[in-house]
């Protein structure tokens, strides 16, 4: 009886390589999928190969081609026009940033002179206290002079010395005031002109940026890679188990062939086709078929030759029964096993 073969194993190295481009056969296909032209109110973006680029698998030595692909994009008449007109604009805000930032070189190489603006202040200062506080202090002066007169305070009492002590106080107050506020307007003043330039210089360069136009998203579906080493080691297990079925199998039947030749008579059994039903066919043993099935009288499940295939091939080995008239197969002769 010829015994089953074993599956030959999968080679690892082609397995690697239809893995890797099954792996590289679907990311190309994702790559097309999600290389969506579009076409919107402002203008289209679309996708075209441009090339493509050839990557290496050390571990198979197979050299796989990668399309490469080319973003366009291109606007409409009006905002292809209002690009321009925009771009034309930042242009020139470039150019005045340029020639204000030469102006702002040499503006920071001579930094404010606090003290000539200090005493350019105070000067000023003085003036405007001329002009507004000393007409009125003087007012104030006649008006406390005539308030302690009616109140019948003499000048050089000492009633007369601290009200005007708290006089002349709240005189200098207003004046103190007036400088201190002065000078720091001033001052703000001067650190605002010298800021001047560098806020307009910054302004013109954030209005000369470009701004990059970008694709909108899209919804669309990926395809999974395929297991493609796991399916075939899955196959490989699976033609394994059945491998070890059949040899299980085989070694039964040889079992029980090998015990048939072994009975009185050297096997002797009737084979008769016409005795046998649910015949099924399970192997070959000695160039013979052997079969399954079983006799029309009852029984269980028998295995056996058919003794009119043996006849055909080994007439020797198969009798006929004179009182049945049905033919019996001497198994030790068919299996030429012993003298028989």
């Amino acid at each position: 009886m010829s015994s089953p073969s074993p599956p030959t194993p999968p080679n690892p190295q082609a397995t690697a390589a239809a893995q890797t481009g099954t792996n590289v056969s679907t990311a190309i296909a994702n790559a097309a999928l999600g290389n969506v032209n579009q076409v919107t109110p402002y203008g289209n973006i679309t996708y075209d190969q441009s090339g493509s680029q050839s990557v290496y698998d050390p571990s198979t030595g197979t050299n796989y081609n990668v399309p490469r692909y080319t973003a366009t994009t291109t606007l409409t008449p009006q905002q292809q026009q209002t690009l321009d007109t925009t771009q034309s604009a930042a242009t020139d805000l470039a150019g005045a940033a340029k020639e204000q930032a030469s102006y702002l070189k040499s503006s920071l190489a001579t930094p404010t002179d606090l003290n000539s603006l200090d005493k350019s202040t105070q000067d000023n200062l003085d003036s405007l206290a001329k002009a507004r506080l000393d007409p009125q202090w003087q007012q104030n002066t006649d008006q406390f002079n005539t308030q302690m007169a009616n109140q019948g305070v003499a000048p050089g009492s000492q009633a007369y010395d601290n009200a005007y002590r708290d006089f002349t106080q709240s005189k200098n107050d207003a004046y103190n005031q007036m400088y201190l506020g002065g000078q720091s307007q001033a001052f703000g003043q001067a650190y605002q002109a010298a800021n001047l330039p560098i806020n307009q210089t910054t302004a013109l360069m954030s209005g000369s940026q470009v701004t990059n136009p970008n694709p909108a998203a899209t919804n669309m579906p990926t395809i999974p890679t395929t297991d493609y080493a796991g399916i075939v080691n899955s196959n490989f297990n699976q033609q394994e188990q059945n491998y070890q079925s059949a040899v299980s199998q085989n070694n039964a039947l040889m079992g029980g062939m090998f015990s048939l030749a072994a009975a009185p008579l050297y096997g002797m059994k009737f084979s008769d086709r016409r005795m046998k039903t649910n015949i099924e066919k399970v192997g070959n043993v000695g160039g013979h078929g052997i079969y399954k099935f079983r006799y029309k009288s009852g029984g269980p499940m028998q295995l056996g030759m058919i003794a009119q295939e043996v006849e055909k091939k080994q007439p020797d080995a198969v009798q006929t029964d004179p009182q049945s008239g049905m033919k019996m197969v001497n198994y030790g002769k068919a299996l030429k096993l012993g003298a028989a």
